[in-house]
């Protein structure tokens, strides 16, 4: 995030840095941390190359659970029903 003031700027929006040892502040990836962990995905034994082996694999995971903001749709779903609207007006 080096470049925030052009996201600033661009975006017309103000960009915020969450506290260091502060989880409470970025709830959304301590959820995802936490899911990571307790459906055993991402056990906290896996080595760096391990951990890399199995990203692909868990982001295809969490893209497809149903999402509550998104109506109970999966999050890979919904994009892609985003990119047909936009193809097909």
């Amino acid at each position: 995030m080096t470049a925030w003031r052009i996201i600033e700027a661009a975006l017309g929006v103000d960009v915020y840095y969450c506290d260091a040892k502060a989880p409470q502040q970025k709830g959304s990836c301590e959820h995802v941390n936490g899911m990571l962990r307790r459906r055993q995905w991402l056990p906290r034994h896996l080595n760096n190359r391990q951990i890399r082996h199995r990203t692909r694999w868990v982001q295809h995971q969490i893209n497809l659970m149903p999402r509550k903001t998104l109506n109970n749709t999966p999050a890979l779903l919904a994009y892609a029903q985003t990119l047909n609207q936009d193809n097909h007006p």
